[in-house]
């Protein structure tokens, strides 16, 4: 990055002029006195800009942006169209002159005599050129906080072209920016999860509406070890025609990646209604804070941009991944399960369930099981009661107060053996308990984690593809026989026209004698319901319906897939059907 070389430009011109000098007088023979030098006056060392809205020294800085184009009609201010896009930029400060540069292929120029509003806030510069007045904005402190910009600056250029005799159509260019000193990538922190509060300036643009101008607040939340993070701000709206009167309000939400190599990060958003796409960057040495800009449309002509910069709070104290819980979390698990006894008059009574459960983990590691369906009371699994499996695949609690009687299965995400998972997990459940005067055998299969919020995929585009696994249980209609089963899954989401297209195998393992079944493959064709995060519909085979499935994205941006199925298949063991009440896991090719 060109802020980078001139920062180790400037080290090297200080460390040369430190360890400059020549050597003193030499001894000379026959006595001469030598009358000495004068002491030369020390060439000031050169001095490396640390907080830009101190610039000491002149400095050119490469610039996240975000390009408004847009028509106004006079006198009465509404849009007459608009358009967006991600751009980049830079901003030059020249110390000699104390001015500003912007270059947008043009160069703009502004200096200490634009200046026509100066406060503690910000400092405006204008200038005009006929029927074009430029506007500078560098904004002194984060907006409604009273911390002040350092390693990040925020501001607002514009170019207005005014129609004569003020009657017909304003041409404006409007530039968001964010600029200055940022994160090395080998300084880049890559472990532990950082919250940031942030403050949040836009425009919003709409075909024959008045402009409307966003101020707001709010938290960017990132987990370095995955390289994902969340943010959402709550923004005030103001319309600039109406004397900037208050509006209403809105919530900008946005999830993304950082880069492995640098401090960038890129992203999308959600906002009042419209989507697009975000750049951003961490800065000072330490990451301490971070600057982003924005900009997006939707399919009605409307048009929203603006910038972003925070700074670091300390460490989240929100959960944002299962590997590392902060607090404790209830989850709602989708779930199937099956159920096979007698009643007490020695009727047989077996079904299946497709009710969801709840699980809440606390930080010790103790589960607190809650099944939804009407006989259970709810159980507790102790983190000492738990132990891994030979192949560390799977971590067993055992829930003591019922006599071994209850057992339940995690995933052992963290383990090389396990299925590796940071959004979301999946389990089983098996035990035995009386109802109705009978003795039952109860087995569930279930997904847990933290599910993609609806509004978030709505901002998602292009197509993912998602490979995983198949894990459940499964008996026989006479419950005669109970398997495992496993299998393999793949899926593909088009996110623009919500279609999902799934297909999975199902291997069953007799828990008893260790024989396998290979059941064949099944296919899952569905859609996201309505920006909906879930996505349901029937599992088929040969071109039938043998049965259902319930689908669900996790993570950030939906990087992790998660489903629960049940399906029926026909004569397969000792001329019996089978029920196969399971789970998917998966998570997103990259």
């Amino acid at each position: 990055m060109q802020i980078s070389k001139i920062f180790v430009a400037l080290i090297a011109s200080a460390g040369l002029a430190a360890c400059g000098g020549g050597g003193g007088p030499g001894g000379g023979g026959g006595g001469v006195v030598s009358t000495p030098a004068p002491t030369p006056t020390p060439t000031p060392t050169p001095v490396a800009n640390t907080d830009v809205g101190n610039l000491v020294t002149s400095e050119r800085f490469s610039s996240l942006a975000s390009s408004h184009q847009v028509t106004f009609d006079l006198p009465s201010g509404e849009a007459k169209g608009s358009s967006t896009a991600q751009v980049q930029t830079s901003i030059t400060y020249d110390a000699g002159a104390d001015s500003y540069t912007i270059d947008l292929g043009g160069r703009a120029v502004f200096t200490a005599s634009d200046i026509v509003n100066q406060s503690e806030d910000a400092v405006v510069y204008r200038s005009t050129d006929g029927d074009e007045t430029l506007y500078l904005t560098l904004i002194n402190q984060q907006p409604r906080t009273d911390a002040p910009r350092g390693s990040v600056g925020m501001g607002l250029f514009q170019r207005n072209v005014f129609p004569q005799g003020g009657q017909g159509v304003q041409e404006s260019d409007i530039l968001y920016f964010v600029y200055g000193f940022e994160t090395l990538g080998d300084a880049m922190p890559r472990t532990g999860q950082l919250r940031y509060t942030t403050s949040m300036i836009g425009l919003r643009t709409s075909r024959s509406q008045n402009p409307l101008s966003y101020f707001g607040e709010g938290e960017f939340l990132v987990d370095l070890a995955t390289g994902y993070f969340t943010a959402s701000s709550e923004a005030e709206r103001y319309d600039l025609v109406k004397e900037e009167e208050l509006v209403g309000t809105a919530t900008w939400s946005a999830a993304g990646q950082l880069s492995s190599v640098s401090s960038s990060f890129s992203g999308f958003f959600t906002f009042a209604g419209l989507t697009g796409e975000l750049d951003g960057s961490f800065f000072g040495e330490d990451a301490g804070e971070l600057g982003l800009t924005f900009s997006g449309t939707d399919e009605l002509g409307s048009s929203v941009s603006g910038a972003m910069i925070g700074q670091r709070d300390g460490p989240s104290m929100v959960n944002q991944t299962l590997v590392a819980l902060l607090e404790e979390e209830t989850f709602l698990a989708p779930a199937q399960g099956l159920f096979a006894g007698a009643l007490a008059n020695g009727v047989p009574h077996r079904g299946t369930t497709g009710s969801p459960l709840s699980l809440t983990i606390d930080l010790e590691g103790n589960i607190y099981y809650d099944d939804t369906w009407s006989w259970f009371t709810p159980m507790n699994f102790d983190a000492s009661s738990s132990e891994v499996t030979q192949d560390g695949s799977i971590i067993r609690y055992i829930e003591r107060d019922r006599g071994g009687n209850a057992v339940l299965f995690l995933n052992n995400a963290v383990s090389p053996s396990g299925v590796a998972l940071s959004y979301m997990n999946f389990g089983s459940m098996r035990m035995q308990d009386e109802f109705n005067g009978g003795l039952y055998e109860i087995r569930r299969a279930f997904i847990y984690g933290f599910k993609t919020p609806d509004f978030l995929l709505r901002a998602r585009t292009g197509t993912a593809s998602y490979s995983g696994i198949v894990y459940g249980t499964a008996n026989t209609e006479s419950a005669s026989r109970y398997f495992t089963a496993s299998g393999t899954s793949s899926f593909v989401i088009d996110f623009k026209s919500g279609n999902v297209d799934g297909s999975f195998d199902v291997i069953i393992v007799d828990d008893a004698s260790g024989e396998r079944f290979f059941l064949g493959q099944y296919t899952v064709d569905t859609a996201l319901r309505d920006t909906r995060n879930q996505f349901y519909g029937s599992v088929d085979s040969g071109g039938s319906s043998v049965g259902a499935f319930d689908g669900y994205l996790f993570g950030p941006i939906g990087q992790e897939l998660g489903g629960s199925f049940q399906l029926t298949a026909p004569d397969v063991v000792d001329d019996e059907d089978v029920w196969v009440q399971g789970i998917v896991a998966a998570t997103e090719d990259r």
